[in-house]
């Protein structure tokens, strides 16, 4: 090399470079998804590309193998020559400005700006999905104002998956939102009513909608389209396992789309309509769980079940596995206590009843005529409807373990006792005195609940 001159030289490390890009474009050479046709222009097929696109689509690290990607968020990375995470930060500092000083239409660009910074951070999509259904609803006074950020909120969530559609915390948490928020919240019977039945915000060209269908496409419950969410994230998480959800354990993680049916289920009588389609609802969610029953779940030993209902099961896994058959009765109820498996079982079956129907509707019937005013009426509905409460605990005792069912009997209680001190009689004989007597610590939070109830 000493030998060469300078052109030499030059001309030399002009080669080698052109010789070391043959490698280079031939190992990164990018691939190419395919593009559907439109009116202009004809389909165009995928493209495989160099060998290292094709350990990205192996391994699931190319940008287009984790969904569907804004391009101008690659050309903004680009711009920022790197800087991405600088950029990032001062983006979330100005959401929460934005935030504290209501500035609603800012804030919107801003998130708009994080999500193309950092398209597939499912932090991002699972914060300002919740930030805006939670925090930023809840700072308007209007209840269609406040649906309207919870819509926005879970729309949010919904784009979330689309970009990062191997991802199934981002489906959970969606249904959740779905189910809680729409269902649990103080406004819940608004928002059931906006969700289903007529949308309060209706958009601009299609004020003869009644329901919004990027919402609710189908017009389904609330809770049924929850419970296709909660099916979503566990086909995702089953069929993509190295992106395995960090919510909870896969047992809990795995019983939510049918906790999600007992739920649609559970407002029939929160709603007073109790009849043929809540014993339906109710015999969904007995087939659903019991099918939760007989999913695999993997031990260090090997596959078994909870729902095991004789010796010969248990001894028939232990004889499978060469274990005894103490160690297969431990397992199986740590899981029982890990879902509360016996509660569940043990509650869709009590909730088919015909006397615990009646129960339930006995106490809304009498709790609307305790609203109007009716006294006479709600106390003899109370009455009744508490006696069928207590035979449904006696019947099914381990219900008493769950929170829902003893503040539903609580609440009753506190209304029939009110009533008998309005009209001078004894207010400490009353069916469910076991039941009160044993949660005592709990009729604070039952009276927050009626006083809410009272004010709807």
């Amino acid at each position: 090399m000493n030998k060469l001159n300078s052109l030499q030289r030059k001309l030399v490390y002009l080669f080698g470079i052109i010789l070391l890009l043959i490698p280079i474009l031939l190992l990164g050479r990018p691939g190419r998804t395919a593009i559907p046709a439109t009116e202009t222009r004809a389909a165009i097929p995928a493209e495989t590309g160099g060998h290292l696109d094709a350990l990205r689509r192996q391994n699931d690290l190319g940008v287009t193998d984790l969904g569907n990607v804004d391009p101008s968020s690659a050309t903004m990375n680009l711009v920022l020559l790197g800087l991405r995470g600088v950029a990032t930060n001062l983006l979330w500092m100005e959401a929460q400005e934005q935030q504290q000083h209501k500035d609603w239409a800012e804030l919107n660009r801003t998130t708009e700006s994080i999500i193309l910074l950092q398209p597939h951070f499912q932090k991002v999509w699972q914060f300002q999905g919740w930030n805006l259904a939670y925090n930023v609803s809840a700072e308007w006074d209007a209840v269609p104002d406040r649906y309207h950020w919870v819509k926005t909120g879970i729309k949010f969530l919904e784009r979330g998956t689309k970009r990062n559609h191997k991802l199934p915390e981002l489906y959970w948490h969606t249904g959740s939102m779905l189910g809680k928020k729409i269902g649990r919240s103080d406004e819940w019977k608004q928002f059931r009513q906006y969700f289903m039945e007529q949308d309060p915000n209706p958009k601009i060209g299609e004020s003869d909608e009644r329901i919004d269908r990027d919402l609710n496409p189908d017009g389904k419950d609330n809770y049924l389209v929850a419970k296709e969410w909660f099916q979503k994230s566990k086909d995702v998480a089953a069929q993509y396992p190295q992106n395995q959800q960090h919510i909870m354990t896969n047992e809990i993680f795995n019983t939510y789309p049918a906790r999600s049916q007992i739920d649609y289920a559970d407002v029939f009588s929160r709603e007073g309509k109790v009849g043929e389609r809540s014993r339906e609802a109710w015999q969904t969610a007995s087939d659903d769980w019991l099918a939760v029953g007989n999913d695999k779940i993997r031990t260090e030993f090997g596959e078994i079940r909870m729902e095991v209902q004789s010796e010969a099961e248990f001894e028939e896994m232990a004889a499978e596995y060469n274990v005894d058959v103490e160690t297969v009765k431990r397992t199986v109820s740590y899981f029982h206590n890990l879902t509360n498996y016996t509660y569940w079982r043990t509650r869709v079956l009590a909730e088919r009843e015909t006397n615990t129907m009646e129960a339930h509707s006995d106490l809304y019937e009498g709790e609307q005529k305790y609203k109007a005013g009716e006294f006479i009426e709600a106390e003899a509905l109370l009455l009744r409807g508490m006696r069928k409460f207590e035979k449904m605990l006696e019947d099914f005792p381990v219900l008493l373990e769950e929170e829902l069912t003893v503040e539903e009997g609580l609440v009753a209680i506190l209304i029939y006792r009110d009533i008998q001190q309005t009209l001078g009689k004894r207010v400490d004989v009353h069916p469910l005195k076991k039941m009160w007597n044993m949660n005592q610590s709990r009729v604070p939070n039952a009276q927050s609940e009626l006083r809410r109830r009272t004010r709807q």
